[in-house]
C-alpha cells in the first residue's frame, strides 16, 4: 500500500512538472514581456526616422509624422511655410521613457547644429510623443525652459 502512495506522489509531481513546462511555452510564445521592448524598437524607428527627415530637411516627411490633433490644428500649407533657420548636422538618441500606460513617451535627442554661423555640439531637445491607434506620433510642444533648440 505504501507504493502505491508513493507513485500517486510521483504522478502527482509529474502533471504538476507537466503543466509547469505546458504555461512556460505558453508564455513563451504568446509575446508577454516582449510588448514593452517591441513598442520601444517601433518609437526608436519613428524618433530615427523624424530626425533623420529634420536633418535632410524633409519637412512634409515630419508633418506626415505629426499627431493626428497637431495636423488638425496647423495645416500642411502653413508647416511647410515656416522658417528653421538652423542647419542639423547630426543626432543622437539619448534616452527613450515610455509611461506606464504606454501611450505617450519622451525622447530625449542631441543635436549637433549650425546656426547664424555658430556650431553646437550635444544640443539636447525632448520630444514628445503619443501612441495613436497602434502608431507613434510626435507631438511637438511649445519649447520650455531649459530646451536649447526647437526642431520643429
Amino acid at each position: 500500500m505504501k507504493k502505491t502512495k508513493v507513485i500517486s506522489a510521483n504522478k502527482k509531481h509529474l502533471v504538476f512538472i507537466g503543466f509547469l513546462f505546458i504555461l512556460i511555452g505558453i508564455y513563451s510564445c504568446s509575446g508577454i514581456g516582449k510588448y514593452p521592448n517591441d513598442k520601444k524598437e517601433s518609437l526608436k524607428a519613428k524618433v530615427e526616422q523624424l530626425c533623420q527627415a529634420k536633418q535632410k530637411g524633409e519637412w512634409e516627411k515630419v508633418y506626415d509624422l505629426m499627431t493626428p490633433a497637431f495636423k488638425k490644428a496647423t495645416s500642411k500649407e502653413n508647416f511647410l511655410k515656416k522658417k528653421r533657420n538652423m542647419k542639423l548636422s547630426s543626432f543622437k538618441i539619448d534616452e527613450i521613457q515610455i509611461n506606464e500606460s504606454g501611450d505617450k513617451a519622451t525622447v530625449k535627442i542631441l543635436w549637433d547644429i549650425e546656426m547664424l554661423g555658430y556650431k553646437f555640439q550635444n544640443a539636447p531637445e525632448i520630444q514628445h510623443w503619443e501612441f495613436v491607434q497602434g502608431h507613434w506620433y510626435y507631438s511637438p510642444k511649445k519649447r520650455k525652459k531649459g530646451n536649447f533648440i526647437n526642431t520643429n
